[in-house]
């Protein structure tokens, strides 16, 4: 008997050092995807940026002082960002720490994750593979760089999901109802949309946990009931604050043809493949193994919520940016239900299926290309910062890209053309599509009407550098091409932007001088 209970000590420890090594490998992995894609940031991450630096300097949560809209949808991260400027940390920086520190605890949690779904030295592979597929994702090193906040979603709802693991196991039902209903709470401040997700998670927690139905009813509201309440806070503060229940995002990108949004979506899941390649494996086995699992209720209470956020991705047209960022914040609770799934499936069919995943993910880090600074941010910046230089201050300013040009021109007012920060623009419905540009998620709308009436001093089409409305990008592009008023009222101009090499190499290759183009209101009539 002495002999049989050393040999398992000693394997729980081999298993155990083995978890580590896996962890550490994952984390490596993670670090070589930072560095491939170290020169990676986003436009939208400056327009919650901008949200913080003003609520920092002034103590307003706007994008123009004084215009108390809203347009962004990560509030909790918003705010945590915020926290570091005050400190004194430079703003990407900031995003940067916040996303690392994300990173780290989120692949702890998918080990942690995976060791409560198959204990045992007997399931140490299946466990290691699976951190080591979400470490290898090339989507998680790309948003730890981006400046938004999916990897910090992620880490929330894995640290949920592993919540409602532990009711449905029974380990500690009231612990993992409280780590639940904490975590969610955590996720729908920092990302409203996760309240599908965390919604289907209650209804699956009801009726998966077992026990009494007092003590179910009792668990499901601490896993969904909690966040929910507090959620419905947020929204009843957002409407004294904002006066609107949603944000304008919702209305800028959902309110749009349905088979835009469906076409749109279709290729976002393609794209999303490549970035988190965990995520075609999960879906196309999720009704398969829900079928032939039906009694592994763990897999049941981590696959409910994946379908329901995937259907509602899938309904709002997914996303324009690279690293599948909406998927991303699944990607712990696919994991977890890999192993789940692995762990019931005999030993040979669930190591391979875990091992597919590792599998992708470590080819996809390969095959990817390295992601520079994105388009927008990078001559954005260039445009501010010429602004910032040149300009007089406090002019009025009609442009496309809403992140990185505010961001460095601070001290002029701006008009959303795309409707992100402006509900004129987000909530207008008669939306005729007239370029291609247009089908891209949150860049449908626009109104040469609206922004004419506003009289803005500078008009900038197009994208970040400006366009003539002649080649028309976006919809108030089109518009203003064929408005007499325009003509009348406003004037192409150009300016030469110089920059040096280094920062060349950290962008997308455009001129050298960049050849800024804008147009300058010249009638003085109202």
């Amino acid at each position: 008997m002495t002999d049989i209970t050393e040999n398992d000590r000693d394997a729980a420890n081999i298993g155990r050092r083995k978890d580590v090594l896996a962890c550490v490998f994952a984390l490596t992995l993670l670090g070589l995807n930072l560095w491939k894609h170290r020169f990676f940031f986003h436009d939208d991450a400056y327009i919650s940026l901008r949200y913080a630096q003003n609520l920092v300097c002034c103590g307003e949560l706007t994008w123009n002082l004084g215009e108390y809209h809203e347009g962004y949808t990560n509030f909790l991260y918003v705010l945590m960002s915020a926290g570091l400027m005050a400190l004194g940390v430079d703003p990407v920086a900031a995003v940067q720490i916040i996303n690392g520190v994300a990173a780290f605890l989120f692949l702890v949690l998918v080990a942690w994750g995976t060791h409560l779904i198959a204990p045992g030295p007997q399931h140490v592979r299946i466990r290691g593979l699976a951190v080591i597929a979400a470490g290898a994702t090339p989507g998680l090193a790309v948003w730890v760089l981006g400046g938004l906040e999916p990897v910090v979603v992620a880490a929330f709802l894995t640290a949920g999901s592993i919540g409602t693991v532990l009711v449905v196991k029974e380990h500690s039902v009231w612990r993992g109802a409280v780590l639940a209903a904490s975590a969610f709470t955590l996720a729908v401040l920092t990302r409203m949309d996760t309240a599908v997700f965390i919604a289907i998670a209650g209804f699956a927690a009801l009726f998966l946990t077992p026990g009494r139905i007092g003590r179910t009813f009792v668990v499901a509201f601490l896993v969904a009931g909690v966040p929910g309440l507090i959620s419905l806070g947020h929204m009843g503060w957002r409407l004294t604050y904002y006066g609107e229940f949603l944000p304008l995002t919702f209305y800028a990108k959902t309110s749009v043809p349905s088979d835009l949004r469906e076409t749109s979506a279709f290729f976002y899941i393609l794209r999303s493949a490549v970035w988190a390649p965990l995520f075609p494996v999960i879906l196309a086995y999720m009704i398969p193994l829900a079928v032939l699992q039906r009694s592994n209720r763990v897999l049941l209470m981590l696959l409910a919520p994946i379908a329901g956020q995937s259907a509602y991705l899938i309904w709002a047209g997914g996303d324009h940016m690279e690293g599948a960022r909406l998927y991303l914040p699944l990607l712990g609770t696919t994991a977890l239900a890999l192993v789940a799934a692995a762990r019931h499936a005999g030993p040979a069919i669930g190591l391979i299926l875990v091992a597919v995943s590792a599998l992708a993910g470590l080819a996809m880090s390969v095959q990817v290309r390295a992601l520079s600074t994105d388009p927008a941010a990078f001559v954005g910046r260039l445009v501010g910062e010429h602004i910032a230089r040149t300009w007089d201050e406090g002019q009025v300013i009609a442009l496309h890209t809403a992140g990185s040009t505010p961001f460095y021109a601070t001290d002029m007012v701006y008009i959303d053309m795309l409707g992100l920060n402006d509900p004129i623009i987000a909530k207008r419905e008669d939306i005729p599509i007239l370029t291609a540009w247009q089908r891209l998620p949150g860049h449908s709308k626009g109104s040469a009407e609206y922004v004419l009436a506003r009289a803005p001093d500078i008009i900038i089409p197009g994208l970040a550098e400006g366009v003539p409305v002649e080649t028309p990008i976006f919809l108030t592009d089109a518009e203003l091409a064929i408005s007499p008023d325009f003509e009348r009222c406003y004037a192409l101009r150009e300016a030469l932007i110089p920059y040096d090499d280094e920062r060349a190499r950290r962008g997308p290759v455009r001129p050298q001088p960049l050849t800024f183009r804008y147009y300058e209101r010249i009638c003085d009539d109202d």
